[in-house]
Formats: structure tokens, C-alpha cells, sequence
């Protein structure tokens, strides 16, 4: 799945990104080792097809075939198409990944605006969460393939694992209810409906002290639904088809021609084309590469290295949103005055690692700057003007006293 390698390049040091050329997992060698092998092997046998198997006409025809291709092929526009596919896709891809419902807000919000700790309105603020999550989980099932595997049914989030342990997310009685529940469309809605009701019951009961505390928990419902359907929205309208055939179309095309134009032909000693075509294959790794990062990110809800995370944020949302609702409501470190009460003058500590990178935190603006260095113009102007009147002055006086003396 996801590949970091941000603390290998925390700060820039000498060959430190060629540490992350070594790297295996989420590497272009790793997507292309496979492709790259059968190019060269096909690139391989037409030379030794050319060189040991053709007779004097097929090898004319075959130069003939050589020229056309070395002519026409840098016709193709591979950097234009390609360039222009893959930022679509990389995009796309960052505005999935932001459009992602977290819940962690609407539990801040549940246990701060349904107060109490009887079992009652514990039990409201545990299934609220629960059913935010459960909103969540039947949105990715939908979209993502490693989800669908761990839940591919209903009974699934109801007991889970290969011991069939306890899902959590959902109640015998709750899948029920969407089993029964006759529609064609995605039913991801429906456990926000539950919650949504929920916070109508608790309003109602009182265990919502205003009405807006009411609407703050139903805006965030209704903003969680909105980023599923946004994933949702995502996984049906998809980048047009036809672009994809054209980029692909466009690389692989490039690349067949060059297992023709970039052979060795004995007679043509000018192209420069080595038995080896080191170059050529540097271009078929620039290029498929770019190709093959479109095609892992253009859906990151699947099993590629550099796709999304999804099971283990299922977990995450789900344990942290029953902590902050049910753990950790009404806990609160006692109120006690801080270490800083009696001075304004604040001295911020530094250890002895973090001292280089001390800076006066006064933020003054480049203006200011500007201004001083104005000042500093004006000074040494100024200076300037007086010392250079001082020593005309002087050599005023010393010629009065010379042309004195010679009197």
C-alpha cells in the first residue's frame, strides 16, 4: 500500500535521494522489471532475426521499414499526451484522497454536546459514532477491492475474521433492516438517516441542551455523507476513456516503432545506435514509468503500493470515535496555572540538538527592512556629505595657511 519515505529525506544531504533510488517497494523498477524484460527480449530476438535469419531482399525491406520508422516516429507527441494525462491523474488522485470522511469532528461534537454519563446517553453517543462509521465502511466496500474483502456482505460487519469475531459495526436486527430495504441504489445513506434520527430523539429528550448544538451535529452528518457521496461521485464518473487510449495508445506505439528504428544496421554507421540501445531503453524506463504511475494512481482505492490505506482508517475512525465519545467524555486535566503566570516575557526552552535552529520569532515584515535599509542609505549618505565637507575644510585651511606662510 502506501510507501512513505519522507524521513529518509527530512533534510537535503549529499546523494540523499540516490538512498531512495535503492528502494523496492513503490519503485518504477518494481512496476517495470517485468515489461522492460519482454521489451528487450523482443528487441533481441528481431536482431537476431535481422542479423542470422533474413536474406539480402527481407534485410532491403527490412532498412526500408527502419528509415520509415526513424523518420516518422518523433511525430508522435508522447511528452505533450502523457504530461497532460498523468498531472489529470495525479490530480484526481489528491483530491480523492482529500475528499476522504474522517468522523474525529463529529465525535468532538457528540461529546460535547450530549453531556451525561448514564447509560443511556452513553448509549446514544456510542451508536451515533457507530453509525457515522457504518456509513463510512458501506461507502468503501463500494469502491475499494481490499474493503469488499474483508466485508463482502452485510453478515460480515456483523461478525467477522477467521474466527468470526465480532465486527461491531452492525447489529443482526440493523442488517435486517437493509436486507429488507427494496432499492436499486447504494444504501450508504441509511445509517446516516439512523444517526440523523438519533439526534432528533436526543434533542428531544433533552440531552442536547439547544437547538444549536442540534443543528452543529446534523451539519456534520450531513458533511460526512457528502464526502461518501463525493467518493462515490469519484468511482462512477472516471477520467474520460478516450484520453486513456490516447496515452496508451501513444506509448506503446512510440516504443513498438523503436524495436525497428532503433536497431543496429551495419550499413547506417551515422545514427549512432549502439548494438545496446542503452538510450532507448532509458526512454522506454522515463516514459513507461510516467505511463504506469497513471495507471497505479487512476484508481487508489485498489491493492497497488501507492494505494490508499482504507482498512486500517476503517479501524482508526472506529476506535478513535468510540474513545473521544465514550473514554475520554467528561475526562479534563484539572485546571491549574501554568508555568509562564506571572511574566509576559516568555523564554521559550530549546535543547542543545534544537539550539541551531533558534530565530527570533519577531515577525516585522520585509517592509520593515526596506525601511531600514532606507535609514542605513540616508546615514551613510549623510555621513558621506559631512565628512567630505570636513575635508574640504581642511584643505581650504591647510592651503590658507600655506599660501600665508609663502606671503
Amino acid at each position: 500500500m502506501t510507501v512513505p519515505y519522507n524521513s529518509y529525506i527530512h533534510t537535503v544531504t549529499f546523494a540523499g535521494f540516490f538512498n531512495l533510488l535503492l528502494k523496492w517497494n513503490g519503485s518504477v523498477y518494481k512496476l517495470l522489471w517485468r515489461t522492460m524484460l519482454i521489451y528487450a527480449i523482443i528487441y533481441a530476438l528481431i536482431a537476431v532475426i535481422y542479423h542470422l535469419c533474413l536474406t539480402r531482399d527481407f534485410k532491403i525491406l527490412f532498412e526500408r521499414m527502419f528509415d520509415y520508422f526513424n523518420m516518422f516516429q518523433e511525430n508522435i507527441p508522447v511528452s505533450f499526451v502523457l504530461g497532460f494525462y498523468v498531472s489529470c491523474i495525479v490530480g484526481r488522485w489528491w483530491e480523492q484522497f482529500n475528499a476522504l470522511p474522517h468522523p474525529t469532528r463529529l465525535a468532538i461534537y457528540v461529546t460535547s454536546h450530549i453531556r451525561g454519563t448514564d447509560d443511556r446517553t452513553r448509549l446514544v453517543r456510542r451508536t451515533i459514532m457507530r453509525y457515522a462509521c457504518l456509513g463510512y465502511v458501506l461507502t468503501m466496500v463500494t469502491v475499494c477491492g481490499p474493503a469488499k474483502k474483508r466485508f463482502p456482505t452485510y453478515k460480515h460487519m456483523i461478525k467477522a475474521g477467521i474466527h468470526s469475531l465480532i465486527s461491531g459495526f452492525m447489529l443482526s436486527s440493523e442488517g435486517k433492516i437493509l436486507d429488507n430495504l427494496i432499492t436499486h441504489f447504494n444504501k450508504y445513506y441509511v445509517p446516516f438517516v439512523w444517526a440523523s434520527t438519533l439526534v432528533a430523539q436526543a434533542r428531544k429528550d433533552n440531552m442536547i441542551k439547544d437547538d444549536f448544538a442540534y443543528h452543529c451535529l446534523l451539519d456534520e452528518l450531513n458533511f460526512l455523507r457528502r464526502k461518501c457521496q463525493m467518493i462515490l461521485n469519484y468511482d462512477w464518473i472516471n477520467i474520460p476513456l478516450v484520453y486513456t487510449q490516447v496515452a496508451t495508445m501513444a506509448v506503446y506505439i512510440f516504443f513498438v516503432s523503436c524495436l525497428i528504428s532503433r536497431q543496429h544496421i551495419p550499413v547506417y554507421t551515422d545514427t549512432g545506435e549502439m548494438i545496446v540501445p542503452l538510450f532507448t531503453f532509458l526512454q522506454f524506463l522515463f516514459y513507461m514509468g510516467w505511463l504506469k504511475v497513471a495507471e497505479e494512481l487512476i484508481n487508489p482505492f485498489g491493492e497497488d503500493d501507492d494505494d490508499f490505506e482504507i482498512n486500517p482508517m476503517i479501524d482508526k475512525n472506529f476506535k478513535v470515535g468510540y474513545m473521544i465519545v465514550d473514554e475520554m467524555h467528561g475526562a479534563c486535566p484539572s485546571l491549574v496555572k501554568d508555568q509562564y503566570w506571572d511574566t509576559t516575557d516568555v523564554q521559550m526552552p530549546y535543547t542543545e540538538a534544537a539550539l541551531p535552529f533558534y530565530k527570533d520569532p519577531g515577525l516585522l515584515g520585509s517592509a520593515n527592512l526596506v525601511e531600514y535599509f532606507f535609514c542605513l542609505v540616508l546615514f551613510l549618505e549623510a555621513l558621506f556629505y559631512k565628512v567630505n565637507n570636513f575635508v574640504a575644510c581642511l584643505c581650504c585651511s591647510f592651503e590658507s595657511l600655506m599660501f600665508g606662510r609663502n606671503e
